[in-house]
């Protein structure tokens, strides 16, 4: 199982090239980004937009619809000693970690996640 380890550090609204993604209906609750890189949480899946190369112009794309998730943990940052706020979720073949800023509230992401899935 692979580790992907992402790290984001400010919210954002959506690119056009995000929206351009969605299907009829979908709607877009979270957008992460770290000035690359960008990280959605939408209604039915969580998409990363990869972004290769300094100008940033080629663009790797994963969806991962919820439904393919196996477990999921929120890790809020604590008042002094953490640096992030920490989501990690798996599917059956890879294990990602999301590092976001400490002043992010992970906790409503995983309730979104666990709306769509349980």
């Amino acid at each position: 199982m692979a580790e992907i380890v992402l790290n984001f550090d400010r919210s954002i609204k959506p690119t056009e090239d995000i929206t351009s993604l969605m299907v009829k209906g979908e709607e877009i609750h979270y957008c992460f980004s770290n000035g690359q890189d960008i990280i959605v949480f939408t209604d039915r899946r969580i998409i990363y937009d990869h972004r290769d190369g300094l100008l940033a112009v080629h663009n790797n794309l994963t969806s991962i619809p919820y439904r393919s998730l196996i477990k999921w943990q929120t890790v809020n940052a604590a008042v002094i000693t953490d640096m992030h706020a920490v989501l990690d979720f798996w599917t059956m073949h890879d294990h990602y970690t999301v590092n976001t800023d400490r002043s992010l509230n992970l906790l409503p992401i995983h309730q979104l996640i666990s709306e769509a899935v349980l």
